[in-house]
């Protein structure tokens, strides 16, 4: 059974084959911790508001919440195609959105567990929606215990992610990991954000999943294959549970990948 601890809670440990090579494993805790999703583009002029409200948020918050940039790729055909972009990031969105009967995306549009129209302008003083959804999650009890192990090779990151129902009642749900990456920067030449040099925090650059998860304990391996261009000292993995019906959150567990062998 996997023991109950503070949230981001990270202890590192020698590789058995490798004792230089940092193995990094955190465990979540009794309540949620909130992930916060933002579909986005670098060819969408309402975007770059919504990116730095992102990374503030993100260096805000801490460890109390989660964070992931998804960029989309319908902007890549109107007149500049986001590096970042993946259909898989599309995808995901309009799977998000249509659990609400709902057809309509856009960006910048702010995701928190399965409020999939979240206000975001308006920060903790002026009492943004964003804000009050974070803290209406952490008070709740989270019904999944997670533990994950993740250590750096070759280009890649592995990760294995321990699943354990802590309440009866929990049903189907879905697990993910991701990776991201801080400090990115783009020049744009072309399209609606033409001359600007747009930054980037919490971009998604990896992903995996979803894998079914029933309540009862459960173990996923899985190998994040990175970017080439990926700096490991700016970036981090998250893995997360929803449910595959509504979309609401049931637990998140992140660390910076630094922690995990990181140069």
């Amino acid at each position: 059974m996997l023991r109950a601890a503070l949230p981001a809670m990270i202890l590192l440990v020698l590789s058995p084959a490798m004792a230089d090579a940092a193995v990094c494993r955190v465990e979540s805790g009794e309540r949620v911790v909130p992930l916060v999703e933002l579909y986005t583009s670098e060819g969408c002029s309402d975007c770059p508001a919504a990116d730095a409200w992102l990374a503030e948020a993100a260096r805000r918050e801490g460890d109390a919440a989660h964070f992931l940039a998804f960029h989309v790729d319908y902007w890549d055909s109107i007149g500049w195609p986001d590096r970042f972009a993946d259909s898989l990031y599309t995808q995901r969105q309009n799977l998000r959105v249509s659990r609400t009967g709902s057809r309509v995306v856009y960006t910048p549009q702010v995701m928190i567990g399965d409020a999939t129209r979240v206000r975001w302008r308006g920060g903790r003083s002026a009492g943004g929606e964003a804000v009050q959804l974070l803290e209406k999650l952490r008070a709740r009890r989270a019904p999944v215990r997670m533990r994950m192990t993740s250590d750096q090779d070759a280009g890649a990151v592995r990760v294995t992610l321990e699943l354990e129902g802590a309440d009866a009642s929990i049903g189907e749900a879905w697990a993910w990991v991701a990776a991201y990456e801080d400090g990115l920067a783009s020049t744009i030449l072309a399209g609606e954000n033409k001359g600007r040099q747009l930054r980037h925090d919490r971009v998604v650059r990896a992903m995996e999943g979803p894998w079914k998860f029933t309540g009862d304990a459960l173990t996923v391996r899985t190998r994040l294959v990175l970017p080439a261009d990926l700096e490991p000292r700016q970036a981090g993995i998250v893995a997360f549970v929803e449910s595959p019906s509504t979309g609401a959150l049931l637990q998140s567990l992140g660390t910076p990948m630094t922690a995990c062998g990181g140069e």
